[in-house]
């Protein structure tokens, strides 16, 4: 959502379920979870570092979207949405959506779960009433939908419940106990002040 004097205000995730240890809906179980990110997005960025350093790379699958955004429906002349989109590297720059630049695909890859063209499909797939296409997007395989799409949640249930399935044990804890109202306090400075500074 744009305000009147240009900056742009973000509305609130939609996707908001939790993967628990002992949960009957969502478990932690290596191999049934999806990221879905982009290397633009400082929130899909640090989804993508706590992957890394927790050791989910086999345990958590990964598709990137191209750093910029394109039509979503381009045979549509009537839908004019541009969002996120799917295009491998070997494919080689895409021009912008303002029809300016050619940005490089640079670790882009295809959709890995369903080979779909745009983040919006995978949206659609999870019966999405919102509209608000974001990265980054953690997908359930299993249930076929979307768990999570708030980058805050996703990184603490992968700091906190996925230890026993990572490859490699954390040689730190992300998110320690008595840490974690600190931690909280500091989050919300970092999201006013410095990630959601790029709509600004």
């Amino acid at each position: 959502m744009s305000q009147v004097a240009g900056e742009f205000k973000r509305t609130a995730s939609a996707f908001r379920n939790w993967i628990k240890k002992g949960s009957t809906e969502f478990p932690p179980v290596a191999g049934r979870y999806h990221l879905y990110v982009s290397h633009a997005c400082p929130w899909a960025a640090r989804c993508m570092a706590v992957r890394e350093l927790m050791g989910l790379q086999d345990a958590i699958s990964l598709s990137i979207v191209h750093p910029t955004w394109q039509r979503t429906r381009p045979d549509d002349a009537e839908d004019t949405h541009c969002g996120w989109v799917f295009h491998e590297e070997a494919k080689g720059p895409v021009t912008s959506s303002t029809g300016h630049g050619s940005i490089p695909s640079t670790d882009a890859t295809v959709d890995h779960l369903f080979g779909k063209r745009t983040l919006r499909e995978i949206y659609e797939l999870s019966n999405d009433t919102l509209g608000k296409y974001s990265v980054p997007v953690l997908f359930d395989k299993e249930r076929n939908t979307i768990v999570n799409n708030e980058s805050s949640e996703i990184i603490e249930m992968f700091a906190k419940e996925f230890g026993e399935v990572a490859k490699d044990a954390c040689p730190v804890d992300l998110f320690p106990a008595d840490k974690e109202a600190e931690m909280r306090e500091v989050d919300e400075k970092i999201y006013h002040g410095l990630n959601n500074g790029v709509y600004r």
